[in-house]
């Protein structure tokens, strides 16, 4: 056993410790290359949580569905609903409770 400022730092070794016979040859390990507790693990992208993937709407009573459509009659999705609920729901709102709404005007 000897001491020595080897890649670990002065700590006493044997002469035959790996980390020192590769300093000595000016190779080194990248830390990717060495084995940890959750290196074994693959890599997950993160997926967008399914209950945004839905549409927003309202089932009636038959058992369709009717999704709620945005200016350009396109549906709208459930993050984009929950994202801006008080504005829509007050536009909702407004159109069951008024009387003249989907009415022709001429």
């Amino acid at each position: 056993m000897k001491t020595h400022d080897g890649p670990h730092g002065g700590v006493n070794h044997d002469d035959d410790c790996y980390g020192c016979r590769l300093k000595g040859k000016n190779l080194t390990l990248a830390s990717s290359a060495t084995p940890t507790r959750t290196r074994h693990q693959p890599f997950r992208p993160m997926v967008q949580p399914s209950w945004e993937s839905g549409v927003t709407g309202e089932t009636r009573r038959d058992g369709s569905f009717m999704p709620y459509l945005d200016k350009s009659l396109q549906p709208i999705g459930v993050k984009e609903m929950a994202d801006d609920r008080t504005r829509l729901e007050a536009i909702r709102h407004k159109q069951l409770h008024d009387p003249n709404f989907g009415k022709e005007t001429q």
